[in-house]
């Protein structure tokens, strides 16, 4: 109904009244319905003092804001963590205080929060952009950009972490619970550390896949050992640790590349792979024809097993060195038996979890047969002769003693008599 001078009730512009705003007593203007000189009903509140400006549209009763309103307040200030910031908040309030739905931001922007309030506080889902958020990671502490989902002020949900704090570095985008990482995410970082079922640790420069902040998934990890000597895994990662397919390779010419099986940080490799594996070691470099590959990945029991006698296996009939020096690749899909070598060299060695033995035998014609092989051999010592049943892989050269290059038939072992 209209309003009339019986009902006290008159609508009015730039009202003089003192309004509490929160936990202050504010004198500014008032526009809209006033009974008693008191804002009664639907109005706008505005106040300034050059420093705050202050602007609440709400249902009042007795110049008391009551029910939800709507704020408008530069000069709010926001405690977060041991930090006071000043700012401007819009957004939904009750009994002056913000309350609901709301947005408040610093001028330079370096604190935005877009989200829940409760009684003028961050409080429930909400987002949040923060130039110096300190995080907590693996004993060390961080401060740097955060954009993202927050519960109670704390990254919660999805956001993005940039570290900004000097030497070191750690940049995370991901899944978050009450500040720290939790779910899945990508990590970037030079202190992120391995540690080993051995006790041994490594830090180093990560990026890749993570899981509660634990490398899971896909990553590159670069560090250095004891020596001062550089290497880098990429590959599969679960827990912390190399598991999966992968590849480690070391910035030095005395270390072997390891391609294939991780497991819980260790090179755990199938025939196919330690054979490949023991082929990568500068100026002794050999290749694993496809062929071969093929057969060690159909047969592994052969190897492990020293085994010859399994259902399938085929033999090269009337094999001829010659003939596989000038074409490899024809050949890696059955077995070859050379009746009579003589040993040249022979070591035994632990490679990756196996013991291995190495030997470099001649035939009569003085051609050699480069031949690594599961196991050790008691009675076999340099000078004896054997009889080799193995895979040939591939025709390379490697250096004697001298320097000077030979050639040879690498060899994947399977029984020596």
């Amino acid at each position: 109904l209209p309003l009339t001078a019986c009902s006290g009730v008159k609508e009015v512009t730039d009202f003089p009244v003192s309004v509490a705003i929160g936990d202050s007593t504010l004198n500014g203007q008032f526009t809209g319905a006033v009974e008693k000189k008191q804002p009664n009903g639907q109005g706008v509140f505005n106040y300034s003092d050059g420093s705050t400006q202050i602007t609440y549209t709400a249902n009042w009763e007795n110049g008391v804001p009551i029910g939800t309103g709507n704020l408008e307040y530069d000069g709010f200030e926001v405690t977060y963590g041991d930090a006071v910031f000043k700012g401007k908040y819009a957004g939904e309030a009750i009994n002056g205080f913000p309350d609901g739905e709301g947005k408040f931001e610093t001028l330079s922007n370096d604190f935005v929060y877009i989200g829940r309030w409760k009684n003028g506080k961050i409080s429930g889902k909400g987002e949040l952009v923060f130039n110096e958020l300190t995080v907590n990671y693996d004993g060390r502490t961080f401060t740097g950009k955060f954009d993202g989902e927050v519960c109670d002020g704390l990254p919660s949900g999805s956001g993005e972490f940039v570290d900004k704090t000097g030497e070191t570095y750690l940049n995370y985008r991901g899944n978050w619970n009450d500040g720290t990482f939790a779910g899945t995410g990508s990590l970037d970082t030079n202190v992120y550390a391995v540690r080993f079922k051995d006790g041994f640790v490594r830090v180093g420069e990560y990026t890749g896949d993570v899981c509660d902040g634990l490398a899971e998934g896909e990553g590159v990890f670069t560090t250095v050992n004891d020596d001062g000597i550089s290497y880098t895994y990429s590959g599969a990662w679960k827990k912390g640790l190399y598991n999966g397919q992968g590849v480690l390779h070391w910035n030095s010419e005395d270390y072997y590349t390891l391609k294939g099986t991780f497991l819980d940080g260790d090179f755990f490799p199938t025939p196919a792979e330690f054979f490949s594996a023991k082929g990568t070691y500068p100026d002794e470099t050999y290749t694993v024809t496809e062929n071969a590959l093929s057969f060690m990945d159909e047969y592994p029991n052969v190897f492990m097993e020293n085994d010859a006698n399994v259902a399938g296996v085929e033999y090269e009939q009337n094999f001829q060195y010659g003939d596989f020096a000038k074409n490899p690749g024809k050949f890696g899909n059955k077995l070859i038996v050379v009746p009579s070598l003589r040993v040249v060299q022979i070591f035994e060695n632990d490679y990756w979890g196996h013991e291995q033995t190495f030997i470099i035998a001649q035939d009569g014609r003085n051609n050699v047969y480069y031949v690594n092989i599961f196991g050790y051999l008691d009675n076999v010592n340099v000078g004896k002769y054997i009889k080799l049943t193995a895979l040939p892989l591939d025709y390379f050269t490697y250096p004697n003693v001298s320097g000077t290059k030979i050639w040879a038939i690498a060899c994947a072992g399977v029984r020596i008599e």
